[in-house]
Formats: C-alpha cells, sequence, structure tokens
C-alpha cells in the first residue's frame, strides 16, 4: 500500500538494502582471486598491492554506496510518487467528514510522503552519520578480508566467520559486563561518558574498520607473495 512509501519507510528500506548490499559486493571485489586462472590475471596486473588495495577501499567504501544511492532514487521516485498520489485522494475522501486530529493522525496525511533523499539529512540524522558510515566501513573490510583471506569457498566462510564473531563478542560482553550501550552513546552530544569509557568507544569506532581494512592490505600482499 501507499504506507510503504511513507518517508521512514523510505529511509528503513534504504539503510536495511545498504547494510545488506554493501558487505555482499565488498566480498565479491575479490572473488575472483578463489578461481586459479582467474585469480591469477588480477594479481598479475600491472599495479603495486597498495595500488589495489586502495582502488578496493575507494570503490568499495566510496563508489558503491554512491552508485547505490543514485539506483535507489531511480527505482524509489516513480514508487513514491505513484504512493503520495494514492495516499492523496484517499486523505481527500476522508478529509471532508474528519476531524483536524484524525486527519493529522492519518496514515494518508500528506506530510507524511515527503521523498527520502540519503544526501538531505535533517540535523538529527546527520549527527549519525559518521556512526552509520564506520559502521559499515567496518563490515566492508571485514567482508574483503574474508575473501582474501579464505582460498575456497571464501564467501561463505566469511559469512560463518562473521556469526562465530557475532557470537564470542556477546559471549565476552556478558562475562565481563561490558555494555553495548557505552559503545553507542559515545555519538550523543551530552554523553556522560568516562575518559576510559570515551576512549574504549573511540577505539572501537575507528580502529576496528581501520585494523579490519589494514588486515585486508596484508592478507591482500599474502595473495601477491604465492601467487
Amino acid at each position: 500500500g501507499a504506507s510503504a512509501f511513507t518517508a521512514d519507510a523510505q529511509e528503513v528500506f534504504y539503510v536495511s538494502a545498504l547494510f545488506f548490499s554493501a558487505p555482499v559486493f565488498a566480498g565479491r571485489y575479490f572473488l575472483a582471486m578463489a578461481r586459479t586462472d582467474a585469480g591469477l590475471l588480477v594479481l598479475m596486473r600491472p599495479a603495486s598491492t597498495f595500488e589495489k588495495w586502495l582502488l578496493a577501499l575507494l570503490v568499495v567504501a566510496v563508489g558503491y554506496p554512491l552508485a547505490f544511492s543514485v539506483a535507489f532514487e531511480l527505482v524509489n521516485v516513480p514508487a513514491w510518487l505513484m504512493a503520495r498520489a494514492s495516499a492523496a485522494s484517499q486523505f481527500a475522501a476522508m478529509a471532508s467528514g474528519a476531524t483536524e486530529q484524525a486527519l493529522a493522525m492519518s496514515p494518508h496525511a500528506p506530510d507524511k510522503f515527503g521523498l527520502f533523499m540519503p544526501w538531505d539529512l535533517g540535523v538529527e540524522e546527520a549527527r549519525v552519520i559518521p556512526a552509520v558510515f564506520l559502521w559499515l566501513l567496518g563490515m566492508q573490510g571485514f567482508s574483503v578480508l574474508g575473501s582474501l583471506y579464505f582460498h575456497r569457498m571464501p564467501f561463505i566462510k566469511t559469512i560463518l566467520a562473521a556469526f562465530a564473531l557475532v557470537i564470542a563478542l556477546a559471549m565476552l560482553a556478558a562475562l565481563v559486563g561490558g555494555s553495548p550501550e557505552a559503545v553507542f552513546t559515545f555519538w550523543d552530544t551530552d554523553n556522560q561518558l568516562s575518559a576510559g569509557n570515551a576512549l574504549v568507544a573511540a577505539l572501537f569506532w575507528f580502529g576496528v574498520p581501520m585494523l579490519l581494512w589494514v588486515a585486508a592490505f596484508f592478507a591482500l600482499q599474502e595473495r601477491e607473495l604465492h601467487r
């Protein structure tokens, strides 16, 4: 129905699709290396290991989200226009006999059908953009690392490794009494974190993605040395 294309629904679908597809794309960037013939061609390209790694970082972390955003809007805009027109007709049909409160609470109210644009965010949304970007960057780095580290069935093994890592981190947090809230509170403008907790949170948000991509560089270098 039309309610599936409210501004909030569009945002949820955009974020969900991006977080699902971006790691998949990242994991397939070096997938040719899993095949002996194609892998040799990739490794023998006239570029250094750092250049190949840097190109992967730019394509995966910058190019894909931009291309995804454009593709999303190309598909989203026509569907949103039809949903908005349908909602407007239903809203007009009930407008004559409804109270102002009922009109404001209607799921077909015009103010609920704004067009979601990833690059046109409010203050609250813009505040969490660094956290979203770093989280996505870490997931992409993990996917690239897995595709390079595992020589056989890298895609499946990377997914299994991700599940194992999530379970291990959950168990560790339970054992040490850690709270994930402290990590996410780091981005609140009025957070009350101690200096130690703030340092740990900063190391998590900035250090983990960086370490994953650095590890991916060394995994690529290892492939280069054993080609």
